[in-house]
C-alpha cells in the first residue's frame, strides 16, 4: 500500500441484483468522460449497473505520490 487512491462511480439501478459493467477508461479517460458517460447511459438502459474506475488523480482524485503505476513492474516519477 503507497498511500495512492482511485475513485469509483456507480450508477445503479432500482434493482440490485441487476448485474454490474466494469468500466475501464482509457489512460487518460475517467467518469466524466463523453464516451463513458455514453456507456454507463447505454449500459443502463439495458438495466446494468455500472462501475467506473478513475485513475489516481484525474476527475477529483488526489494524487497522492509521486509516480505512477504504468503497468508490471513499470512506474514513473511524475512529480
Amino acid at each position: 500500500d503507497d498511500g495512492g487512491e482511485v475513485a469509483l462511480d456507480w450508477l445503479r439501478t432500482k434493482n440490485d441484483e441487476a448485474p454490474i459493467i466494469l468500466i475501464l477508461p482509457g489512460f487518460t479517460g475517467h467518469s466524466g468522460v463523453g464516451y463513458v458517460q455514453k456507456f454507463v447511459i447505454n449500459a443502463y438502459e439495458c438495466n446494468f449497473q455500472s462501475v467506473v474506475f478513475n485513475y489516481r488523480g484525474l476527475n477529483g482524485t488526489d494524487l497522492k505520490v509521486k509516480y505512477i503505476d504504468m503497468g508490471p513492474g513499470i512506474t514513473r516519477s511524475i512529480l
